[in-house]
């Protein structure tokens, strides 16, 4: 699937400056004749103000990405099935991420429509998402990926026999980031996420417009995503990014943003999510009043770090807590 190619761009003049808009998920170019070499203004954020350093420079939008879009051999092309956008990791693929939760013969047994799309390659090669301030556009492109998303679920959920109700994300680190972004900007759009090793945004600038069911799931040993907070940065990273939630901080505010209250821990742990230790790993803190739509947990896998081997009940558990939060 690929998004529509309608980029709506449109040049305006302002105070003697060049103010260009766009839509859509593609990234701004210019050159400074038709035929090109065309260079990718990767700093260039919607709308860009340009002084042209030539009497004409040509402008147009890159293509947004396409991705493959997996379904079950239950598919009849009627019968509204849920769908789930998997987002990877930074330098990451899609196909890494769907292979990490053993994804595709879980979602031929649950009847799922899937895609894992990729995210935006960045000047040293490395697939990324431009998700919130602390993760993980490390160069400040300008690249939409928000719009992008939703363009590609709106692409899907218009060609094939989607649930609306059960429009679900699930990002694993920089995906986990970009999921938490598109709850808080595409709220009316998505019935829940999972976050796994990814924060919210940090602050108030971005609410949802609805509830959206919040699963965040962290370890507690993790030092490349910190579960208590604070920032990334070398060696991990190229340079001091800006200051991230924690993971319990990450789901109180989402449990104010969706009115939950009655927050509840578990007194031990009641999961067994992965391989890395033995036995029960993961406490569950959960909220015992919910409005419709907007769920709120957090398992924290006591003891490992950001990357564990998922065991074989990670991801059903997963998933399944999912697909039993639609949208009201």
């Amino acid at each position: 699937m690929a998004p529509p190619f309608d980029t709506a761009l449109t040049i305006r003049r302002e105070w003697g400056a060049n103010v260009l808009s766009w839509a859509g998920g593609g990234q701004l170019q210019r050159a400074d004749k038709p035929t090109g070499p065309w260079q990718t203004l990767t700093t260039a954020t919607n709308p860009w103000t340009v002084q042209s350093p030539v009497p004409t420079t040509f402008y147009r939008v890159t293509r947004p990405r396409s991705v493959n879009l997996y379904y079950p051999s239950a598919y009849d092309g009627h019968t509204p099935l849920p769908l789930v956008v998997l987002l990877h990791g930074y330098g990451q693929r899609g196909a890494g991420a769907a292979d990490w939760l053993q994804f595709r013969p879980l979602a031929e047994a649950r009847g799922l429509l899937w895609c894992c799309p990729d995210g935006t390659i960045d000047v040293w090669g490395t697939p990324f998402w431009n998700a919130t301030d602390a993760c993980c556009n490390f160069q400040g492109a300008g690249v939409d990926d928000a719009g992008y998303l939703r363009s590609v679920i709106e692409e899907i959920a218009g060609n094939f026999a989607v649930d609306r109700k059960r429009i679900y994300l699930v990002g694993l680190s920089n995906g986990a980031f970009m999921a938490y972004r598109m709850a808080c900007q595409h709220a009316d759009l998505i019935a829940g996420i999972a976050s796994i090793a990814g924060m919210t945004f940090l602050g108030s600038n971005y609410q949802p417009s609805e509830p959206v069911h919040i699963l965040h799931i962290h370890g507690t040993a993790d030092t490349t995503v910190p579960y208590g907070g604070g920032s990334m940065g070398p060696p991990m990273f190229p340079s001091i990014l800006p200051p991230l939630p924690g993971a319990l901080q990450s789901v109180q505010m989402w449990a104010g943003y969706n009115g939950c209250v009655g927050q509840v821990t578990e007194a031990g742990p009641s999961l067994d999510l992965v391989l890395d230790v033995p036995g029960l790993d993961t406490v569950v803190t959960r909220y015992t009043n919910n409005p419709l739509g907007g769920a709120v947990e957090l398992w924290s896998v006591e003891g490992v770090s950001h990357s564990p081997t998922p065991s074989a009940e990670f991801s059903p558990r997963l998933i399944d807590w999912l697909l039993a939060r639609p949208k009201p």
